[in-house]
């Protein structure tokens, strides 16, 4: 499990590979961010707008790996400033 965040993105990917003959996972989280967009740096350079997000990463008892990912425009519309 790797997470990678200042990327001001969301989201996850699972890379599959071959240990001893089984089917392993790496998995990667991009963490998102609370930056707003308005008045900061990344409207300012340009950069595309995001809603501020975060992931919640749930690990069960056999190592298996869920990523829910939660934008604030969808979860809490309320409190986009």
């Amino acid at each position: 499990l790797y997470f990678m965040g200042h990327l001001h993105r969301v989201g996850s990917i699972q890379e599959v590979f071959v240990k001893d003959d089984e089917y392993k996972r790496k998995t990667y989280v991009l963490t998102g961010s609370f930056l707003s967009y308005k008045n900061s740096y990344t409207q300012y350079q340009g950069l595309s707008p995001i809603p501020e997000a975060f992931t919640r990463v749930n690990i069960d008892k056999d190592l298996n790996t869920t990523v829910n990912i939660f934008n604030i425009d969808q979860v809490a519309p309320e409190l986009i400033k």
